[in-house]
């Protein structure tokens, strides 16, 4: 009898279409969306191709170009620009044919000279070495000008013309065919150039004699800082869009109180017709209720199995490499959920629908503060009022996935499941507390 009343339970919630609707059609449909809407977050983002006609040579362009290409990539991120140096007219053909985003003109200043004169040249070169104009980054350079006396003869004349070969004043201009990500990203781009310039140029003439050397240093500095190379912290998943899945299997795992309160109510007589006759029958109510949530566990984990199966298989979500704790996470939040359903079925008067309204309000708003709609709510509200998520069965799965994907040890994931086991305990208990040895003074 007992068995055969949880193959009961399965049975009816599978037949029940609000079941397949909210439990396993609505999550596929909603993580479709959310692949769909937020699949390139976090994601590089692929250079914009550039071509720069170079009508008078600008060495810190070069040496930013690559300083700036070189911190930004690594094995999440790619280069800002793909620049092409060609003529003007092969500029503006491949504009005209989409080829680039947008031409780089760089343009001396009209009626400035920036000439090196052969004297000039030739203690330069005595002074620094002869490579003194060809070296490739400031590094380069400081070293070259910590190995020169501060004792020098003219040293802050020799200093200033090395400086000025490699931060010459020259015009710059960007040309582009028509407005999008690609050409504000270029735009930026060149302001940030022109702005690392003008500061490189006022920390050179802010320094004098022996304080150039530092001055280069502080320029080397400055290049380097241009864009931050990130040190990952963890190995784990930090694509924003997991965020939305571990939401999404949550929020799955508590839609199973909707499936679970009508074990209460079919076990009070003064809630339904069923209730009546239960209570007039000789059965323990223990073997109408047990059977019914072990059933729908059983029924409402297989739905959230689905689900995560469909997120990592089907949609390629990645949730690390411990699947089967994954799973075991899902199944102890949907047994969590179907607990809080019976709970509240068992609580006051009224009508099961009445009750569903309640319970579709209460779940959707512990959504919403997990983070299910905007992920960022979930910070603010562990920020500003932390006990909230602490006793929100949503944001606990939440955690549990996000934990057992970016911690290196599972205390805090342990922590999180002992806190849904916890949870079901509490709401089985309350429950059964509120539908035992009711007295009725008529049927």
């Amino acid at each position: 009898m007992f068995f055969k009343n949880i193959l009961y339970e399965i049975k009816l919630n599978f037949r029940a279409k609000e079941v397949l609707i909210w439990m396993i059609i609505f999550p596929i449909c909603l993580g479709l969306f959310y692949k769909l809407a937020f699949g390139n977050l976090g994601k590089s983002m692929e250079p914009v191709s550039v071509a720069v006609v170079e009508n008078t040579e600008d060495k810190f362009f070069h040496m930013f170009y690559d300083t700036v290409n070189n911190n930004q990539k690594d094995e999440n991120s790619s280069s800002l620009l793909n620049a092409t140096y060609c003529s003007e007219k092969e500029a503006y053909e491949k504009l005209y044919d989409g080829d680039v985003a947008g031409v780089v003109i760089i343009d001396p200043i009209e009626g400035e000279s920036n000439e090196t004169s052969s004297g000039d040249i030739s203690s330069m070169s005595n002074i620094f070495g002869e490579n003194w104009d060809q070296m490739k980054d400031f590094d380069e350079i400081s070293e070259k000008a910590k190995a020169v006396s501060v004792d020098t003869p003219d040293i802050n004349k020799y200093m200033d013309t090395l400086m000025n070969s490699y931060i010459r004043e020259t015009n710059m201009s960007v040309k582009i065919q028509k407005n999008g990500s690609e050409q504000s990203t270029l735009k930026s781009y060149i302001e940030m150039f022109i702005n690392m310039k003008k500061m490189a140029k006022d920390l050179w003439k802010s320094n004098s004699g022996g304080q150039k050397n530092k001055a280069v240093d502080n320029i080397s500095d400055m290049m380097n800082a241009a864009t931050i190379k990130s040190t990952p912290l963890t190995d784990g998943n930090k694509d924003p869009l997991a965020m939305y899945m571990y939401n999404l299997i949550a929020m799955v795992s508590i839609f199973g109180s909707l499936a679970a309160m009508h074990i209460a109510i079919t076990n009070q007589a003064n809630l339904s017709t069923i209730g009546m006759r239960r209570s007039c029958a000789g059965t323990p109510k223990s073997m109408v209720i047990l059977p019914g949530l072990i059933g729908t566990y059983i029924s409402h984990s297989f739905c959230v199995l689905i689900s995560i199966t469909f997120l990592k298989f089907a949609l390629q979500i990645d949730f690390g490499d411990k699947l089967l704790l994954v799973y075991l996470t899902g199944i102890l939040g949907a047994i969590m959920g179907v607990s809080l359903g019976f709970f509240v079925g068992a609580i006051g008067r009224l009508t099961e629908g009445a009750k569903t309204g309640i319970m579709m309000a209460v779940n959707m708003t512990l959504c919403f503060m997990s983070g299910l709609m905007i992920d960022a709510i979930r910070a603010v509200f562990s920020m500003q009022i932390p006990i909230v998520n602490a006793l929100n069965p949503v944001a606990i799965v939440t955690d549990a996935m996000y934990y057992l994907n970016m911690d290196t040890d599972l205390s805090r994931y342990l922590t999180k499941l002992m806190m849904m086991g916890g949870f079901t305990v509490v709401f089985i208990v309350l429950g059964i507390l509120m539908t035992r040895r009711k007295k009725y003074a008529s049927l």
